[in-house]
């Protein structure tokens, strides 16, 4: 998957982005007070909406572009965001 393809706020398309995030406060709740793993983490917003809730997040995706996006954009104390194939990991 290409960065372009990928939900970054301000330049995605709004239904796109509004889809997203109805996921993302879908999985609030479980996030509470838990270490959690965002896979896939892309650009980073759903890791730092999670942050709000969760002990700590750690957002893992294959893009060093949307890492880079993360971290520049979507940073706080509990989130750390890792360049990582999932597919490669044993």
């Amino acid at each position: 998957m290409k960065f372009d393809e990928r939900v970054k706020p301000g330049t995605t398309n709004v239904w796109t982005l509004q889809a997203h995030i109805a996921r993302y406060n879908f999985v609030l709740p479980y996030c509470s007070k838990r270490n959690v793993l965002d896979i896939a983490s892309g650009t980073g917003y759903g890791s730092w909406l999670m942050s709000f809730e969760a002990v700590s997040v750690m957002g893992v995706d294959i893009s060093q572009e949307a890492i880079k996006h993360a971290r520049e954009n979507f940073s706080r104390d509990n989130i750390t965001y890792k360049v990582m194939d999932i597919e490669k990991e044993t």
